[in-house]
């Protein structure tokens, strides 16, 4: 089993920092919130997992796919390119937003917008 843990909340850390802490309470990678904390070169962050031995377990969107959509989608974009780049399985897409009547759109509404926008045909789902 591989522990990994979440920068969720964590504020005012670099990407370095996040990776020093991993390796000094002993866990084998960090599920990072908001792809920012990168600073934009990844492939020097690429360079830096190799180097510690850790890897991204996950990668979580700040924005709301549901509320924003178009900064949403650019962010999945960068996400996406992000979890290529360092060799990460997931990508969480968050879809919480609260709305007034007849402006939410479902779970699976988001999904479809994220995965027409974000995603080559071939790795589509549904069929």
């Amino acid at each position: 089993m591989n522990l990994s843990f979440s920068t969720n909340r964590w504020k005012g850390y670099s990407f370095e920092d996040f990776l020093r802490i991993a390796k000094t309470y002993g866990f084998q990678g960090v599920e990072l919130h908001d792809v920012a904390s990168l600073g934009g070169d990844l492939a020097a962050a690429r360079r830096a997992l190799v180097a510690a031995d850790l890897r991204i377990s996950c990668i979580d969107m700040v924005a709301d796919i549901a509320s924003d959509t178009r900064s949403a989608l650019a962010e999945l974009r960068q996400c996406l390119d992000a979890a290529a780049a360092l060799r990460c399985p997931y990508v969480r897409v968050r879809t919480h937003a609260e709305f007034s009547s007849g402006e939410q759109k479902s779970h699976a509404e988001c999904a479809e917008s994220a995965e027409a926008s974000s995603l080559p045909p071939s790795e589509r789902g549904g069929g």
